[in-house]
């Protein structure tokens, strides 16, 4: 029996055949072969929802024929009995003839095997992988790679749960930073992790978990972690002013707590050992670059990219591409969205003068040069028609992050450079939900348009939102039929005023642009589009409705939670129900995207109508360390003006207000009046 690998890879064992590799090595066949095997319910599938999943862009013919040839090729490789017919219309896997490690998995969490479940998951489900011009399959992939991906999260929970109470604490803390590490820049997830080191004796594993995700909520988001999560730090810290010696189980086999280099006497002695301490190891770890580059290195980041030289396999004609493709990939790619790419002179260079007797290694130059992320590619040249194929790597990990195929005539070499550069922005730049940031990739021609909407989602992250609607605008501009980018300007209007959409009606016609190419949309983004047209026809209940569906078929799409909270919080009050229900929406949303500026702005809002002055000041502070430039700052300043009863504020933000857009002055008076219910202000 064959064995299909997906979870952390995506590989093909069988019986001693080599040419099993063959089925992978085309995307849309092992694309196919994923779906039968994982696509619920499992079972057959009608063959016109393949044709539709797999070659959306091919008349119904050419579709019919491509999916009879890749069965065909299945078939042969694998064996007739893999695959069966039921009638003309559905087609699919019988049962038994292909072992997955994700069927596995899914079968140990239904049985409650938490342990073999954790064991069995080896990472994300086909991590990087990607099918050209398919933005259904694409969707689908993405939301079983989630719904995996939260089981998995759950199992490796539960795991560490049953093993501290098994008395087996290493492997509990194992488990534990294991599942944070899926979720580097999850709060909850991190807090969880601080909890079961503290709750397991380790206090001083605990503090440097926290510093760590600090450093690297800074690092990423530009963010501090919340209130709530500074409080239990804090409250640690007090317990424990000199941090004990690590528990037994942290220490090497016949070690004790003694020989161990912490402070255990006054609290005076440990602020100066510390700073001592960190002296010696920064000015070794110094010495230790210098000595190993000849200077310093960069310390690396993610949004700091570095595009080797291309592999060139045939055509001598086409030897300019190997150094070629990294001057306009670095083009392409430098700027877009904040993202900014290492010289391409310094990267010929340095391949240049690496060994040729092995392959170079890559992740270790671009830390050197201070890229978090490293692209490698291949050209190839058969029957006069190039395929150029691209891996973005993290310089931190074996695995990954994305791979992605062009094709086309030896004269479209520009037309390609765009396409490539557009599938990895569409990997390197995340928006609220990655999906959408991932179909705005693959649905649009122009890549100055990708370029416009991703610096849309980066400002609408950061709350400028005048600067998102204008982006998206552009978006829009540049390709009338890039239906994301519509989508996203309808939708920015409801938080900021934008040119020619002062009411509902405009909006409405802007949304109503996005539904006229909503068949660049997939079935989840037309599903949004209908319910934000209720939404904005004051169709409460129809809105609710839809969004209530779209949380449970994606329970982790930030967009379908927020405008659930939208929908409870504006229009509740007008069906005599309380705005607070919006509180679970929002705070849904915060877990999933702790940087969403508007949902901590909502919770703000609540917390004043419902007099929680604490909770109101804490998120009020956060909101101001994190986004200064936010559109909405002068209203959380006036929601704490309120709140403090500071008449010097009052004025400031009184003169600060004078030209602002109506949108951004409304939401001033309602913070005074309805929300912080303050009639001096």
């Amino acid at each position: 029996m064959f064995s299909l690998r997906v979870l952390g890879t995506l590989a093909l064992d069988g019986p001693g055949n080599t040419s099993a590799v063959n089925v992978l090595a085309h995307a849309k066949r092992a694309g196919l072969l994923a779906y039968l095997t994982l696509a619920r319910p499992r079972g057959f599938h009608r063959r016109d929802t393949l044709h539709a999943l797999l070659w959306p862009e091919s008349d119904l013919e050419h579709a019919r024929v491509s999916l009879r040839q890749a069965l065909h090729q299945i078939r042969r490789v694998l064996g007739p009995e893999l695959i069966a017919n039921r009638g003309d219309d559905d087609v699919g896997l019988l049962p038994g003839t292909l072992a997955c490690d994700a069927i596995e998995f899914e079968r140990a969490v239904e049985e409650g095997r938490h342990a073999d479940a954790y064991a069995l998951y080896g990472g994300d489900l086909l991590p990087g992988f990607f099918v050209s011009e398919a933005p259904a399959f694409e969707e689908w992939l993405e939301g079983e790679r989630a719904r995996l991906r939260q089981l998995a999260q759950k199992a490796a929970w539960a795991t560490a749960e049953d093993l501290a109470r098994a008395g087996d604490p290493a492997g509990a803390v194992a488990a534990a930073r294991r599942v944070a590490a899926w979720q580097p820049l999850d709060e909850i997830a991190q807090r969880r992790l601080i909890e079961l080191l503290d709750g397991l004796g380790d206090a001083g594993g605990a503090l440097r978990a926290y510093d760590e995700f600090a450093e690297r909520l800074q690092r990423e988001l530009e963010a501090e972690p919340s209130e709530a999560t500074a409080e239990l730090v804090r409250r640690i810290r007090e317990r424990s002013p000199t941090l004990p010696p690590p528990p037994a189980w942290m220490l090497p086999q016949g070690a004790t707590g003694s020989g161990i280099g912490v402070a255990t006497t006054a609290r005076s002695r440990r602020r100066l050992a510390i700073p001592v301490m960190a002296l010696v190891l920064a000015l070794l770890g110094i010495a230790l670059a210098w000595r190993r580059y000849g200077r310093a290195e960069t310390m690396p980041t993610s949004r700091t990219l570095a595009v080797f030289p291309f592999t060139v396999r045939e055509g001598a004609g086409l030897a300019y591409l190997r150094d070629g493709m990294v001057d306009m990939l670095s083009a392409n790619l430098e700027g877009a969205a904040g993202l900014h790419t290492i010289d391409p002179r310094s990267i010929i260079a340095l391949s240049r003068r690496a060994d040729t007797s092995a392959a170079p290694d890559y992740a270790d130059v671009a830390r050197r040069l201070g890229a978090g992320r490293y692209v490698t590619g291949e050209i190839v040249e058969v029957a006069g028609r190039l395929q150029a194929g691209v891996v973005l790597h993290d310089a931190a990990s074996p695995r990954p992050v994305l791979t992605a195929t062009v094709s086309g005539d030896t004269s479209a070499v520009f037309a390609m450079v765009d396409s490539l550069t557009a599938r990895l922005l569409g990997g390197l730049v995340s928006g609220r939900d990655t999906a959408i940031t991932r179909l705005a990739a693959v649905t649009t021609s122009s890549l100055p348009a990708l370029k416009a909407f991703l610096a849309g989602e980066q400002a609408m992250r950061a709350g400028r939102d005048a600067a998102a609607a204008e982006a998206f605008r552009e978006a829009a501009t540049l390709d009338t039929t890039f239906a994301v980018a519509q989508y996203r300007l309808a939708l920015s209007a409801t938080w900021v005023a934008v040119p020619g959409a002062a009411d509902n009606a405009t909006i409405a016609i802007m949304a109503a642009a996005a539904a006229r190419h909503a068949e660049h949309l997939t079935p989840l983004l037309r599903d949004l589009l209908s319910a934000y047209t209720a939404y904005k026809s004051v169709d409460a209940d129809g809105a609710e409705r839809s969004y209530r569906r779209l949380t449970e078929s994606h329970p982790d799409n930030v967009e379908a939670w927020f405008m659930l909270g939208e929908t409870w919080f504006h229009y509740n009050p007008f069906r005599g129900r309380s705005p607070q229900q919006a509180r679970q929406a929002f705070e849904r949303v915060l877990a999933l995207d702790p940087s969403n500026t508007h949902a901590i702005l909502h919770l703000a809002r609540l917390a004043a109508l419902d007099g929680r002055d604490g909770e109101l000041d804490s998120l009020g502070r956060v909101y101001l360390a994190r986004y200064r430039d936010a559109e909405r700052t002068l209203e959380m300043r006036t929601l704490l003006a309120s709140l403090h009863h500071d008449p010097q504020e009052r004025r400031a933000i009184a003169r600060e207000a004078i030209g602002a857009d109506v949108i951004v002055m409304s939401s001033l008076i309602q913070a005074a009046l309805v929300y912080a219910q303050d009639l001096d202000l």
